[in-house]
């Protein structure tokens, strides 16, 4: 087999590596692939607002482009964004690189693969560059188990066809909340896109590709707040609650009064830039810059009145119609599932969960009901 080709694992799967690692990392793990110069900048996860590939960096006359692999953005205006280059060893970084992360244009720092060595922090040599080390036997692990993504992802850009699982097509659903629906019903809804938060974890999101399907709902009501549970015949039945209190299952009321089922067009993508698409979620008073910017995580879908697919649902406007509780009864395993996914977008920010293809049918079978 000949194999003796620096390319045959390319950089940007390294890349992909470290932002999974980095932007699902919880406050140590995040320190850990920070230099400690930079652990004050971004003491937990609250701290940044996220990682934006492959950008163009500001330069003086006549110097090279350089195209950073990474920009971080802190939350904080007042705190420091950091440039970010990965390298397969520290010393693949050029040294006309250098003033784009030793304080000259701009501040950052290098990630490398660790080889035999057992340190975590380094410098470029002659400079005060950090240099942090990535795990060599976790890089390998995860390359095994995520190896037939990788090669999928690779054929999609390379031969403009969609991206596949070995486990096939998924099911989502994801919670529009009441600070989210004008956003939704304004915007998303009529562009067929919807973004995600920067404070949101990609951990569910990241893994929503072309093809899949996405359930929006909004409830109309909920009482005793965010109890959604199924419906139980024993009325007396007593259910716990986060605070420690106890509810019986007769005193609780809730009803969907809103639901959308879109097919993805476009899985998980970021976008810092200014277009009108990508720009819909920002505040009027936005500034323009990827500094600044709310929303970066992004997914579109296809246009219901151009795909004939039957599985896509829009709810009629301006009816009285709701789904409510009695109709997920606890018994049924499909509707139990898919309560439980409901309950746990709501109470995640709207993040997605995904549900079992039985579980979606169970609420397609709900949707046309109606």
């Amino acid at each position: 087999m000949f194999y003796n080709s620096k390319k045959l694992i390319d950089e940007k799967v390294l890349q992909q590596y470290f932002f999974e690692k980095f932007m699902l990392a919880n406050a140590k793990e995040m320190k850990n692939l920070l230099p400690a110069e930079y652990h004050v900048f971004y003491p937990d996860i609250r701290s940044r607002k996220g990682l934006q590939p492959e950008v163009t960096l500001r330069r003086s006359t006549n110097e090279k482009i350089h195209k950073t692999d990474f920009v971080l953005y802190p939350t904080s205006a007042a705190s420091k964004k950091l440039n970010i280059e990965i390298k397969w060893k520290k010393d693949d970084f050029e040294e006309w690189r250098y003033p784009y992360y030793d304080g000259t244009y701009g501040y950052g720092f290098v990630v490398c693969l660790g080889l035999s060595c057992n340190k975590s922090y380094d410098k470029i040599s002659g400079t005060d560059i950090p240099v942090v080390y990535l795990d060599r036997h976790d890089f390998e692990k995860w390359f095994a188990l995520n190896a037939q993504t990788i090669i999928s992802q690779a054929l999609s850009n390379k031969l403009g066809i969609p991206p596949r699982r070995l486990t096939g097509r998924k099911y989502w659903v994801v919670a529009v909340g009441n600070e989210a629906l004008e956003h939704y019903d304004k915007f998303g809804r009529e562009k067929f896109i919807w973004a995600f938060r920067n404070n949101v974890s990609p951990r569910n999101i990241m893994k929503i590709l072309e093809g899949d399907y996405i359930v929006f709902f909004k409830l109309s009501y909920c009482q005793p707040g965010r109890m959604l549970v199924p419906d139980y015949a024993d009325k007396n039945y007593s259910i716990p609650t986060k605070r420690g209190g106890q509810v019986r299952s007769g005193d609780i009321r809730w009803a969907i009064g809103l639901a959308d089922v879109y097919q993805v067009k476009k899985g998980y993508h970021l976008n810092f830039g200014n277009s009108s698409l990508y720009t819909g979620f920002e505040k009027n008073d936005w500034d323009k810059t990827p500094d600044t910017k709310d929303y970066t995580q992004y997914i579109t879908f296809y246009n219901n009145s151009n795909n004939n697919d039957s599985f896509q649902y829009r709810w009629s406007d301006n009816t009285n119609k709701v789904l409510p509780r009695e109709l997920f009864p606890n018994i049924d395993d499909d509707l139990n599932e898919l309560v439980k996914a409901f309950s746990h977008s709501l109470n995640h920010v709207g993040d997605a969960k995904e549900i079992s293809f039985t579980a979606f049918q169970a609420f397609m079978q709900l949707l046309y009901s109606l």
